[in-house]
């Protein structure tokens, strides 16, 4: 069985380690992951468009071809399913942790959704010259990034007030989008609530310095001021100020 990974990266696994030769070439697996992402697959014509955008038709048919042949000599495997029209994988030789973590979300298994999610969306891969490709990415990593977070909320929300049953969501929130400052204040109280006190503090620290780099200023929002005056009084006196 092989394993196609695209949360938090883009590899293709066996068994035995990660497969080698073409099908770790940055097309072979950027073909993988358009035809994976669609449930009912990819014609060849919206697979060319992606990946083969500026060639003439005879040319982009032949580099698609070579590159069926390659994975299917790498891998050993007949990796698509036959006798359909679209290209599409076969699940009975390829598992998509995407297909996980879609199918546990659609199912309100969301402690499933959230195991699934190792990071963002085809994260650092990168195809050079490939506009519509780059494009696509970008607008499913955002849109499995929101089912995500949504999943962490729905989680954080059924923990109820039980703090200690909450701060685990309110970490993955916090490492999912470490510049919200309502999701970091979030943290901060859990962790005051639990009289880890020392920590709050640092993820105070941590989240101004963050913010600091990255904008160049910190923001005057409600949630950030509340954050600033906590980490002041730490600094200060080393009493926590009420939040």
């Amino acid at each position: 069985m092989l394993q196609l990974t695209m949360l938090g990266g883009l590899s293709l696994e066996s068994d035995n380690g990660y497969v080698a030769g073409a099908a770790l070439r940055r097309r072979p697996l950027a073909l993988l992951a358009l035809i994976a992402s669609n449930h009912h697959g990819l014609t060849r014509d919206k697979v060319l468009a992606y990946l083969w955008p500026e060639s003439d038709t005879a040319h982009a048919r032949n580099c698609l071809k070579q590159i069926l042949y390659l994975l299917r000599r790498d891998t050993g495997q007949e990796l698509f399913l036959s006798g359909t029209f679209n290209l599409r994988l076969d699940p009975r030789v390829v598992e998509v942790d995407r297909w996980k973590f879609e199918h546990a979300m659609d199912h309100g298994v969301l402690r499933s959704a959230v195991q699934e999610y190792q990071g963002a969306f085809l994260d650092g891969f990168y195809v050079g010259e490939l506009v519509e490709f780059e494009r696509w990415v970008e607008a499913e990593r955002s849109r499995l990034a929101n089912r995500y977070q949504a999943a962490l909320e729905t989680l954080l929300a059924e923990a109820d007030g039980n703090t200690v049953a909450g701060l685990q969501w309110w970490r993955r929130l916090a490492e999912h989008d470490p510049l919200s400052s309502h999701i970091t204040l979030g943290m901060i109280r859990a962790l005051v609530a639990v009289g880890n006190r020392a920590e709050a503090f640092k993820c105070a620290e941590s989240h101004r310095r963050r913010l600091q780099e990255v904008f160049g200023a910190v923001p005057d929002t409600e949630e950030f001021l509340i954050i600033e005056e906590f980490w002041r009084a730490c600094k200060s006196c080393g009493v926590l100020s009420p939040l």
